[in-house]
């Protein structure tokens, strides 16, 4: 269906598209809500197995800005992955850059994309930012590193954004934090290396930390993994992009996980221009958002740098796909701002107007996440039903689960598609979709 379709969006234009598909989404949004109210047996195009599952109620239908409605959802523990595939580009990737949605595998990108395309990474490396240590009394003590800060004002630069033995000053979390007051000397191996100089500082509690000779950052530090992977990570370089080259993050730029040297080589042979950007990725990304009102959600503030020939490229591309919500942010702030540089706290969320990206790989993100309220104002509305589809096709979920390419726009056009297809066209090698129909 979705091939006799197409002829007839292609003249009205993308805007009218949109607002055709807009329409329609509430006409249904007030049809089932007046179904809910009369006891009817579940909401359109979702089995209530499936509504249960997402957490889909008659607030949510109705557009409530309450972030427990909108962006909450069930993710059973078990369907978060502990640990990436072998090899990485065997990651499974849910391609709904159109109005179908199509089951691949990450190593398709080079065939779903085009000459002309131009594919954005960040190249932000993450720092061993997690120190072991013990207190004088004998006590363990962990320190993890988040900014350093320099210069009488105190200001916040990325991490590793300088090398060499030194003295330095650090932003911190500090555990166990209430047994560990301003003043504690902390050692490693019986030598001092570190003192704590302040007690908790702001909402995220962190601490300012004076590390004595930085040297130890790279000789002891380990990979601060996210707080929801519990499973040792056997080889840590899989826990760095392939093209990480500036180091200064504290959680990687997973959705770049996926990605090998030889994929990039067959977009590059392909016709597809690799550009890249640095976004330093703080430990607030794995924070819920917490307020009820997304408007009252204050976005943590990061520090980006993107090339003028990054930018220069984006605007003569036929598509900017975006590889994470980082990088999509980089650009934005930029288009934004016309900053190529400098720090941002840029919240995408709502009718965010996107500027820049076209395409978005990313991976599957917590509930209640900025990074999906991000996928909500990218894609559309009908997030709920990739990732409802995605919990019923046992994807893998988060920083080491599986990926999907979004198209900017494909979930509010796609009221206009009754189905979702669920083909999967790993024996099919033009990579289309033979037709929308199939299980939702």
């Amino acid at each position: 269906m979705c091939r006799s379709i197409a002829p007839w969006l292609e003249p009205i234009g993308l805007k009218a598209v949109v607002a055709i598909a807009d329409w329609l989404h509430w006409i249904r949004t007030a049809c089932e809500i007046v179904a809910v109210l009369h006891g009817m047996a579940s909401v359109a195009f979702s089995s209530p197995g499936r509504d249960q599952a997402v957490g889909i109620d008659v607030a949510s239908l109705a557009g409530d800005s309450s972030v427990s409605d909108r962006f909450s959802y069930a993710l059973p523990a078990d369907r978060i992955a502990q640990e990436p595939v072998e090899p990485r580009s065997k990651a499974r990737l849910m391609d709904a850059s159109g109005l179908c949605v199509v089951h691949r595998r990450v190593f398709d990108l080079a065939r779903v994309l085009s000459p002309g395309d131009v594919l954005v990474l960040n190249r932000t490396r993450v720092v061993r930012s997690r120190l072991e240590l013990r207190k004088q009394s004998g006590g363990a003590a962990e320190l993890l590193l988040l900014e350093e800060v320099e210069g009488p004002e105190r200001d916040v630069v990325p991490l590793g954004s300088s090398s060499g033995g030194r003295e330095a000053l650090y932003r911190a979390l500090v555990r166990p934090g209430r047994r560990i007051r301003a003043g504690t000397v902390l050692e490693l191996a019986g030598e001092q290396v570190a003192v704590v100089e302040s007690e908790a500082l702001g909402a995220d509690r962190s601490r300012l930390v004076r590390i004595l000779d930085t040297r130890i950052i790279d000789t002891c530090g380990l990979l601060a993994l996210p707080p929801y992977i519990h499973k040792p990570l056997a080889d840590p370089a899989r826990y760095q992009t392939v093209y990480a080259t500036s180091p200064g993050s504290v959680a990687a730029p997973t959705a770049g996980l996926h990605l090998t040297r030889e994929l990039l080589a067959e977009c590059v042979a392909r016709g597809v221009k690799v550009a890249e950007v640095d976004l330093a990725i703080g430990i607030a990304t794995f924070r819920p958002v917490e307020v009820e009102d997304v408007a009252d959600h204050v976005m943590h503030a990061e520090h980006y740098s993107v090339p003028e020939e990054t930018m220069n490229a984006c605007a003569v591309a036929d598509r900017v796909v975006a590889v994470g919500t980082t990088t999509l942010r980089a650009l934005e702030t930029v288009a934004l701002s016309g900053e190529l540089c400098g720090t941002t706290r840029l919240f995408v969320h709502g009718e965010f107007q996107f500027k820049v990206v076209d395409l978005l790989l990313t991976n599957f993100h917590q509930p209640r996440s900025s990074m999906l309220m991000l996928v909500d104002a990218f894609y559309g509305p009908r997030w709920r039903e990739l990732y409802t589809t995605a919990l019923s096709s046992d994807y893998r979920f988060l920083s080491f689960g599986d990926a999907m390419l979004l198209g900017r726009g494909a979930g509010r056009m796609a009221v206009a598609e009754e189905r979702i297809a669920t083909t999967v066209p790993e024996s099919n090698k033009s990579g289309t979709a033979h037709g929308c129909s199939g299980a939702r």
